[in-house]
């Protein structure tokens, strides 16, 4: 119960998201493209989808552990 609770909690923030922040993240971690994938998709450098996954898992985390989910 308590592991639905945390994936719905991520999904919601996951919306909160940058719009380009959010579509790497979701690309890479739920859709389980490689980053050269994404980075085709998206139209951007590899180096760019990399900060781009950084940001938005970190942030994620932050708003998790905010939420008192993490």
């Amino acid at each position: 119960m308590l592991r639905l609770e945390a994936r719905q909690a991520a999904l919601q923030e996951l919306k909160n998201l940058d719009e380009p922040i959010r579509q790497v993240v979701l690309l890479k971690i739920i859709q389980g493209m490689s980053l050269r994938q994404v980075a085709k998709i998206v139209g951007v450098s590899l180096s760019t989808v990399n900060y781009r996954l950084n940001q938005g898992l970190s942030e994620l985390a932050r708003r998790l552990k905010n939420a008192g989910v993490v």
